[in-house]
């Protein structure tokens, strides 16, 4: 198996098994362990806190590998999160993009909030504000296009700084 700890992927259960029961160490009470064999080949170990929770066969699952040794390997295993999660690549089972509403709610946010920091940073600074804003306003813009797939124009910071002119 060459999948890369830590990193999420997707694909559909052919077998799940019940594999007993554990307490967890940290305190967080009794769960259940699960063995799943997935379509793409991968066996991994999840557990989950109640034994009816689990993903059944035939359905999609996400996985992260969070390690492996000579007994196999384990990890978590969850239903697929259908929204973005922070990384601009949202998981769709059609492989169509999300609603954009949630994508444009996080941006107007992300937007507001770089806007207050721009504008707090230049207060405590010789920058001028507009210039922050038009950079921040600049910023936002690349970001919503490279979260958007990168389709479209892409954003140019249309003040060029004179020769002269040092950034400090």
């Amino acid at each position: 198996m060459n999948k890369e700890i830590g990193k999420e992927y997707v694909s559909v259960v052919t077998n799940v098994t019940a594999n007993g029961t554990y307490e967890s160490k940290q305190g967080h009470g009794l769960f259940y362990k699960f063995d799943y064999v997935m379509e793409d080949g991968t066996a991994i170990s999840g557990s989950h806190k109640s034994p009816d929770k689990y993903i059944k066969e035939g359905e999609d699952a996400a996985y992260v590998i969070k390690g492996s040794n000579d007994y196999g390997t384990w990890g978590s295993v969850s239903k697929p999160f259908d929204r973005d999660r922070g990384n601009g690549t949202p998981y769709t089972p059609t492989n169509n993009p999300p609603s954009g509403s949630h994508n444009k709610d996080k941006s107007i946010v992300w937007q507001s909030l770089a806007k207050v920091s721009s504008a707090l940073l230049s207060n405590q600074s010789i920058v001028n504000p507009d210039d922050a804003v038009e950079l921040t306003d600049f910023l936002v813009s690349y970001h919503d296009w490279k979260v958007g797939g990168e389709k479209g124009e892409k954003p140019v910071f249309n003040k060029p700084r004179e020769t002269a002119d040092l950034p400090f």
